[in-house]
């Protein structure tokens, strides 16, 4: 199924075979939530310096992108995780800006709007 609106193009496929057989509402609803915690953890350790947890949390939001399909925000979770391997530097503000404006767009395409979003 392919959904294509706002510049943001999310495909999902139920025979992937990383991905265990949910059905929609629950995979956004798990997506959803999950990339909220990991969102929250990625602005902590910004704000504390931790690049190495950043990281970290930035695969784990990355790999719940690519399972939803949102190509873009997987991109800027890379990139951002990439810019954290040099820890004596602050981060580019573009690059968490433009986390901040694909998660939201994602959001937005999967219908999470309709759902309580906490961040």
């Amino acid at each position: 199924m392919q959904n294509q609106t706002s510049g943001v193009r999310l495909t999902w496929t139920r025979d992937e075979p990383t991905v265990r057989q949910l059905p929609r509402a629950d995979l956004v609803q798990t997506f959803v939530s999950d990339s909220s915690v990991w969102l929250n953890r990625i602005q902590a350790s910004i704000e504390s310096h931790r690049y190495q947890d950043l990281r970290c949390s930035a695969d784990h939001l990355r790999e719940g992108a690519v399972v939803v399909g949102a190509a873009a925000l997987a991109d800027a979770c890379t990139a951002l995780a990439l810019a954290a391997t040099v820890e004596d530097e602050d981060l580019p503000f573009d690059l968490v800006h433009d986390l901040y404006v694909h998660w939201h767009l994602t959001l937005a395409e999967l219908g999470a709007d309709k759902l309580a979003v906490r961040h």
